[in-house]
């Protein structure tokens, strides 16, 4: 059952049949979303990504496949910086670099940052917005009430 847009289930994945993703828009939202890891049990699925490029079984048990994603991975869109800290309300971010950053999260109303201003903003087809950061400090602290 899909849940939501960056969901993958029974061959689907971002709301479409994996079949009519191409290689480059898989990339993209491997990137958009920092997947590092697959796995999968439709033939669809582990069809399409035993032959995308940057993709690698890693392992097999009973029908399913277990892939990594070969990328870097971080939690920016744009900008840079370390995710030192993270729970169900609160992310902690050190070492930020950037005037304006785009978090790799969803923005939701009531979110607050302890420096500058937080908005959202709509990238690619997620129906649902990024964060964005401006006039950040170098230590970030983004909370949610």
């Amino acid at each position: 059952m899909q849940t939501g847009f960056a969901s993958f289930w029974d061959g689907k994945a971002f709301t479409k049949p994996i079949a009519e993703i191409s290689p480059e828009k898989m990339h993209e939202y491997f990137d958009r979303y920092n997947i590092g890891w697959i796995i999968a049990h439709s033939e669809k699925s582990k069809r399409y990504f035993d032959q995308l490029n940057g993709v690698v079984c890693i392992n097999e048990w009973k029908q399913l496949k277990f892939y990594q994603v070969q990328r870097l991975h971080s939690f920016f869109l744009a900008g840079a910086g370390e995710l030192v800290a993270r729970d169900a309300n609160r992310l902690v971010f050190k070492a930020v670099l950037g005037d304006s950053i785009t978090l790799k999260y969803h923005y939701l109303p009531g979110m607050q940052v302890t420096e500058g201003t937080i908005d959202p903003v709509f990238i690619g087809d997620d129906p649902n917005p990024f964060i964005q950061l401006r006039g950040a400090s170098q230590n970030v602290i983004l909370t949610y009430r």
